[in-house]
């Protein structure tokens, strides 16, 4: 498996779908981002940029993070519009798969990043006519 440190706009869309999303209140609250100020935000983007940095090491060797940032760049939270759940999903996919190093998935930031992962999933299964139709029980 081969990892990279994802762009800041991918941490960026995730952040943005949280600041609109009213699905999800308990699991945005347990992450203390129920109701983000930019600060939280680019807090939050930060640690996240750290864990993927922090799986690039545990793949590819201590100090590997930083050379993919030769240019000494490091992560700038944006303010942007949100994107959709699908897209703000695969984004977010996408992240912890590369996140997926070492032990990083045992790390609380990840696994409160695929709890909501999973929420998201949930939020859009549950929105299908099909699961509507569907017999409970």
């Amino acid at each position: 498996m081969s990892a990279f440190i994802v762009r800041d706009d991918t941490i960026n869309r995730i952040l943005a779908y949280i600041t609109v999303d009213r699905e999800n209140h308990y699991t945005l609250r347990e992450m203390g981002l129920d109701n983000p100020s930019a600060e939280q935000l680019s807090a939050f983007g930060q640690a996240m940029y750290e864990m993927n940095c922090a799986a690039i090491d545990a793949r590819y060797g201590t100090g590997e993070a930083a050379r993919w940032r030769s240019d000494g760049s490091v992560y700038q939270y944006r303010s942007i519009l949100p994107t959709s759940i699908y897209q703000t999903l695969k984004s977010l996919d996408c992240y912890l798969y590369q996140c997926s190093e070492g032990d990083i998935p045992e790390a609380a930031l990840y696994k409160q990043l695929t709890d909501y992962s999973i929420r998201l999933m949930r939020n859009i299964i549950e929105s299908l006519t099909q699961y509507e139709a569907a017999n409970w029980g």
